[in-house]
């Protein structure tokens, strides 16, 4: 934001109007007490100089022009990058987790609220606390996950990118599954299979009692990968959307709940449902893809363990 008088004191002004025999008005708003800004500025800032340092205006100006060049140099930064990172659609903005992840904290953030401004025209209705709460799902691992932003934007996490929009609703991150696709499991500890499921990819591996997980299984976002129980799964499976009536029983959980309610808890938008995997096999609904395993799929006691991870095109 431009500001030419950051430096020029309210005496100084006045003075100047003065002397150009400009008349001006005085905002009566500027000295009501309910507002923060106007106890800071009448009451704080005087007790500040008489107390404490007699030149604490000409100290916070400094500090003022000192955080101007620090941001001038921030956004210079971050236009090397952002072609690179992001892009326009239908009014919104994607950001590529790839490319916020390899950025600074501070150009994170600053990335985030350029989004922002993109989509809602200033930046003034964000708070820390919003940056703080996108840059949280920024490093969640997890798909499908959103927030609410001043001003009706919403913010969206998917496989690989971020999303923010005024209509709420972008175009699904995920690639779209038509049929039912059968997913045979290996039998041995070692033994890794990869296939495709429509455009998705999906690796499998059998490994021994230990539960440790193969090397590929720490690389891409961990809600797209688990470690499930290969005695309860069965031989096979079958990776399909979901459909209505559809039930899963959520890891830590007694109860069944519907793949419709955990959606609309998380938040999915309803143009996405249709392209989330669900991983089906004897037992029910083992594992929503990038959301909630089933309690009953879970790995543990020793078993061998079955990793799976599914990774749509470009990954």
């Amino acid at each position: 934001m431009f500001r030419p008088f950051l430096g020029t004191t309210k005496s100084e002004t006045n003075a100047y109007c003065q002397e150009l025999g400009q008349p001006f008005r005085v905002d009566s708003g500027n000295y009501l007490w309910r507002f923060t800004r106007n106890k800071v500025r009448l009451d704080l800032m005087p007790k500040l100089a008489e107390e404490y340092n007699p030149r604490v205006r000409e100290a916070l100006v400094r500090l003022a022009h000192t955080a101007a060049e620090e941001v001038d140099f921030l956004e210079g930064e971050l236009d090397l990058v952002w072609p690179a990172m992001a892009s326009m659609e239908d009014g919104g903005v994607r950001l590529s987790i790839s490319g916020l992840a390899g950025l600074h904290l501070s150009l994170q953030r600053l990335a985030l609220r350029r989004a922002y401004m993109t989509v809602f025209g200033d930046g003034r209705r964000l708070r820390e606390s919003h940056l703080t709460a996108m840059t949280d799902l920024v490093q969640a691992g997890a798909g499908g996950r959103t927030l609410d932003l001043p001003g009706g934007v919403i913010f969206r996490r998917g496989y690989d990118e971020v999303g923010l929009s005024r209509s709420g609703e972008l175009a699904s991150p995920f690639p779209k599954l038509v049929e039912e696709h059968e997913l045979s499991f290996p039998d041995s500890a070692g033994d890794e299979r990869v296939v495709d499921a429509g455009r998705w990819r999906i690796t499998v591996q059998v490994t021994a009692g230990d539960g440790k997980q193969p090397a590929w299984a720490s690389t891409g976002p961990e809600a797209y990968c688990v470690g499930l129980d290969r005695a309860a799964l069965g031989d096979s499976g079958v990776v399909r959307t979901w459909r209505p009536g559809d039930r899963i029983q959520p890891s830590g959980m007694q109860g069944h709940k519907k793949i419709q309610d955990l959606f609309t808890d998380a938040k999915v938008p309803r143009g996405w449902r249709d392209n989330i995997p669900l991983l089906v096999c004897g037992g029910g609904v083992a594992w929503v893809v990038g959301y909630r395993t089933a309690d009953w799929s879970m790995a543990g006691g020793g078993g061998t363990t079955l990793w799976i991870r599914f990774e749509p095109p470009g990954i």
